[in-house]
């Protein structure tokens, strides 16, 4: 949970291959505890290796999952 919030998290990650990356895509997901469904939450693109979050109240558990999208050379 980010300092001074209620429900805003931030992540952070580290990538071996930062050289080779242009950007990270992440998702956000979110369960309410009433069912086993996750529900989508948001979902972007960023060149940065971190972001935060702020789910809805009724959220039980947060789940986040992030992929590096490589370089492409023009030739």
């Amino acid at each position: 949970i980010q300092t001074g919030t209620d429900r805003t998290i931030y992540v952070s990650w580290s990538w071996h291959k930062h050289a080779e990356t242009e950007k990270y895509e992440y998702e956000w997901y979110y369960d309410t505890g009433s069912s086993l469904e996750w529900f989508h939450g948001e979902s972007q693109s960023t060149k940065y290796m971190h972001t935060t979050y702020t789910p809805p109240e009724n959220a039980k558990r947060v789940r986040f999952i992030v992929r590096p999208i490589a370089v492409t050379e023009e030739g």
